[in-house]
């Protein structure tokens, strides 16, 4: 096995789990067996993490603006979702989603006080079987 792939921990504790209560795990050779059969995460596809902000393009608002439809809470720009690594008071790191609306991060009330490091625009959905 590839030491540099990667596997959805949660997915493996849960195969494992369902091995050992149906019997089906006794020995690390099992276990082992159950880690091969664990599906591997597509390094190819992970993020390449990018500094500053996405680009923004016009929000479905844009066409309102300077007319009497334009509404508090309403925004011209925005970049849509993106994968995002911030910091928070403390120094602790979390990977979130985000947008910029305006140029601005539009941040959530759970991170109040975080600072954006890095983005990375969102993989492509899994097409396996």
């Amino acid at each position: 096995m590839n030491d540099t792939e990667l596997i959805d921990r949660c997915r493996l504790k849960a195969l494992l789990r369902n091995g050992y209560n149906l019997g089906l795990i006794q020995t690390m050779e099992d276990v082992e067996a159950y880690i091969d059969k664990c599906q591997v995460n597509d390094l190819a596809r992970w993020p390449n993490w990018q500094y500053g902000k996405p680009p923004e393009h016009e929000s479905i608002f844009y066409k309102f603006k300077d007319t009497d439809k334009w509404l508090p809470g309403m925004f011209e720009m925005t970049s849509g979702e993106v994968i995002v690594t911030i910091e928070v008071p403390g120094g602790r790191r979390y990977v979130v989603t985000d947008c910029t609306i305006d140029g601005k991060w539009r941040g959530d009330l759970h991170t109040t006080g975080r600072k954006v490091l890095a983005w990375a625009k969102l993989p492509e959905p899994y097409g396996g079987k």
